[in-house]
């Protein structure tokens, strides 16, 4: 009798490991050639790129630096990639070519050029001429 209910526990416990297994959904391994698959594996001053090529690979790349032209970045996006080898990767929060600026940067639309918002010249300038245009002045 032990012996019966024992094989019914068994049986059970093999039927529910095999019906899970059965219903999991696959999971497929990053190839060794994608560098990430989102911009969080990256570095903190980094983040995770793609050409615009049939097969890129995406790749961690450096944000951009003071002074560097940031005009042609774009918000980031989430994609599928697939490859010859028959590897498919779904990528998030992406980039195309360009990563943004650094962390502590802004890119403003009227430069196109990574600045810091806090590095400004005129910041706490006193205006003793009169001129009520002295933010739009170059001498400062």
């Amino acid at each position: 009798m032990v012996n019966r209910q024992m094989n019914r526990i068994v049986g059970a416990c093999l039927a529910a490991v095999i019906i899970s297994c059965a219903c999991a959904k696959p999971t497929h391994d990053v190839p060794h050639y994608v560098e990430c698959v989102d911009s969080s594996d990256c570095a903190k001053d980094e983040c995770c790129t793609i050409g615009l090529g049939r097969f890129t690979i995406p790749v961690c790349s450096k944000r951009l630096d003071l002074d560097e032209h940031c005009g042609s970045v774009r918000e980031p996006f989430n994609t599928s990639v697939f490859y010859p080898d028959g590897s498919a990767v779904d990528l998030t929060n992406v980039y195309v070519h360009f990563c943004p600026c650094q962390s502590h940067l802004s890119c403003p639309s009227s430069t196109q050029k990574c600045t810091d918002p806090m590095d400004k010249s005129y910041f706490n300038y006193i205006d003793d001429t009169g001129d009520d245009n002295y933010l739009n002045r170059d001498d400062y």
